[in-house]
């Protein structure tokens, strides 16, 4: 790869940490800043990018009415209109991540999620920063 990552060559925590969240996704937005749009959703789409590593993938999502999503290392999402999605209590997770972006410029949305380590469902926090009109963070599973 053309690019260096902080992140990318250092050995991975047991367990990703909110530093190592917000890290990622300074990083994440650093990429996009320089290389454009296009490039970036080609390199945070792949399932093998430093992007998608450690316990941790990038996730992007567009403020348009659908809260689409081109950005996800699984196929069967990317591209989808995700704002319906709801997390075990009913809460809507994309609309809220939305919001964090939107108001705030960048944040954390805290909700209930199935780990696949785990296949249980935890409390997940994703981490977010808006960079032009994308919603784009990672998230990380809390004890």
């Amino acid at each position: 790869m053309h690019f260096s990552l902080a992140f990318a060559n250092q050995p991975l925590p047991a367990k990703p940490s909110r530093d190592d969240a917000v890290a990622r996704v300074k990083s994440a937005v650093r990429y996009l800043k320089e290389h454009g749009k296009e490039k970036a959703i080609t390199e945070f789409n792949q399932a093998k990018s430093p992007f998608n590593q450690g316990g941790m993938y990038m996730f992007g999502i567009l403020f348009d009415q659908g809260g689409t999503e081109p950005i996800h290392p699984n196929p069967k999402i990317r591209g989808r209109q995700m704002i319906g999605l709801q997390d075990a209590d009913g809460k809507f997770i994309i609309k809220e991540l939305l919001a964090t972006c939107e108001s705030k410029g960048a944040g954390w949305v805290e909700y209930k999620w199935l780990n696949t380590q785990s296949n249980l469902i935890e409390r997940k926090s994703s981490c977010v920063e808006k960079v032009a009109d994308i919603c784009l963070g990672t998230g990380i599973f809390q004890p």
